[in-house]
């Protein structure tokens, strides 16, 4: 941690305490020295900050989700250097945990809270597509979950650093065959190092839908990155509900699932439009599911006092 407490930025920015460190550098709670409403701090490390395409990486950050104005997706608020010269974005401030805490916690998500993380995660990726922008490192700690007072979840997607922008891959940082990302969630055209869509991202969170569903991922064999590589590239993932003896997941929730993570990304849901009206129409023919077993249980109920007045009424006649 490179700022103490009190340290103000940009004239503006009271650093409140250390949150944590990520890939880039460290992350603080800061308040506004007028408002005092708080925000987070991003300040990119010294050793980072001397190298080039680091240094681009964080600015790509910068640029791109500044330009993403979505509910799900971090908003990004001012930027500037710190007075020894290192970068620093500072973003809303974000009360909960990422969704890698989460799994490391309670080992799964129940299904309805797996679906709404999914959909919102879609629902964000659908707005970056349509500006030509791949996330490319879509992961649990890359997906925040906000607590709320009615206690719901509400997603937000982090760390754009890496991401592609299709409408300016000229530059070097953003080369087709620049392979970045985190193993077990990269799509199979990704570790290839091919020209990349948002069809990658919605193979990312398929398999983030296998770990929240099932509390692990489709190759749990794999003892080495080779070994994930290789399922990535060649293995067919099977069913989430195949993955273990008392997981019950919806047949429709497994089925969307599956085509998420298609090797061929032809296979695959077009966009994340496409995956969200597939998660909707699931959802609505699991909760006309319970109406149905309700409807069965109350017929039989019925049914069953029928039975019993018609035999006392034969009982009383004889």
């Amino acid at each position: 941690m490179d700022l103490p407490i009190g340290t103000v930025l940009g004239d503006n920015y009271e650093i409140i305490r250390p949150i944590g460190i990520g890939g880039m550098g460290s992350i603080y709670e800061a308040a506004h020295v007028t408002t005092r409403k708080r925000v987070a701090i991003k300040l990119m490390s010294k050793e980072l900050a001397a190298h080039p395409e680091a240094l681009a990486r964080f600015r790509r950050e910068v640029e791109v989700t500044t330009e993403l104005a979505h509910p799900n997706i971090i908003e990004v608020v001012d930027f500037g250097a710190s007075p020894t010269g290192e970068p620093y974005l500072v973003m809303e401030y974000l009360d909960g945990e990422d969704l890698e805490a989460r799994l490391q916690r309670d080992g799964r998500v129940p299904l309805p809270i797996a679906v709404q993380i999914i959909k919102q995660v879609a629902s964000a990726l659908s707005v970056a597509h349509a500006e030509g922008v791949v996330h490319r490192d879509l992961k649990p700690g890359n997906v925040f979950l906000l607590r709320t007072d009615d206690g719901s979840i509400f997603v937000k997607v982090v760390d754009f650093g890496i991401s592609k922008v299709l409408r300016a891959a000229t530059t070097k940082l953003t080369m087709a065959r620049a392979v970045v990302g985190t193993p077990e969630f990269m799509s199979p055209e990704q570790l290839r190092g091919q020209k990349l869509d948002g069809r990658s991202d919605i193979y990312a969170l398929g398999m983030m839908a296998y770990e929240m569903l099932t509390g692990k991922l489709p190759f749990q064999s794999a003892k080495t990155p080779i070994d994930i590589i290789n399922f990535h590239m060649k293995t067919e993932a099977p069913p989430p509900s195949k993955l273990g003896e008392h997981i019950v997941i919806p047949a429709a929730v497994d089925a969307i699932i599956v085509k998420m993570v298609q090797k061929d990304r032809e296979h695959r849901f077009a966009n994340a439009n496409a995956l969200r009206d597939e998660i909707a129409k699931a959802q609505r023919s699991m909760d006309r599911t319970p109406d149905k077993f309700e409807a069965y249980r109350l017929f039989g109920v019925v049914g069953a006092v029928v039975i019993v007045i018609a035999a006392l009424i034969y009982f009383l006649r004889r």
